[in-house]
């Protein structure tokens, strides 16, 4: 009976012993694996943010560029040319028939980047917008378009700010690109 005691009370003494140095290998194994692991998992981490916060640049850099070049090409559609070439004189049904030929060729075109383009308009010498509904007015007295021109820039996008399309879809951020017309000839 004493000697089954002492067996069972050294076995106990070594169960322990083997599990503290079991568990304090574990631990201390984890502990080093962590402090060498948390740098290279948080580096790649953040490598991946900054890979993929490029992408997103880049798309949308690109998708400014087609902007851009879709605006661009616009001004030298033979609607829009027409009309400027030979602009009626205002207030007569010719001038309010072209800017409604015009603004349904324009909205065309928007129709095609609905996502990204949310009106296109044509503006005169004087800053008035060529429009059917009185939604832009005088672009010149707009403050966001007057920083723009204040810079002297003919061409390019505006800074960011807010536009109310038409008192129905509310006030969304916008950018916006002015682009001069030429004479496509």
């Amino acid at each position: 009976q004493l000697e089954y005691k002492a067996r069972t009370k050294l076995f106990r003494k070594i169960f322990l012993v083997t599990l503290v140095s079991i568990v304090s290998c574990v631990l201390v194994t984890s502990g080093v694996i962590y402090l060498y692991m948390k740098p290279v998992i948080e580096n790649s981490l953040v490598e991946k943010k900054k890979n993929t916060l490029r992408n997103l640049s880049e798309q949308e850099i690109n998708i400014l560029e087609e902007v851009v070049t879709y605006a661009r090409n616009i001004t030298f559609d033979d609607t829009v040319q027409n009309f400027l070439k030979a602009l009626p004189r205002e207030e007569s049904y010719e001038y309010f028939a072209g800017i409604l030929t015009m603004e349904k060729k324009l909205k065309e075109y928007c129709m095609v980047y609905g996502s990204l383009i949310r009106d296109i308009f044509v503006v005169d010498q004087e800053g008035k917008t060529l429009e059917t509904v009185n939604t832009y007015g005088n672009i010149k007295e707009n403050e966001n378009y007057r920083k723009f021109f204040w810079v002297g820039a003919e061409a390019g996008f505006t800074s960011g700010f807010e536009q109310d399309y038409y008192g129905v879809i509310g006030k969304k951020d916008t950018v916006a690109f002015v682009n001069p017309v030429y004479d496509k000839n």
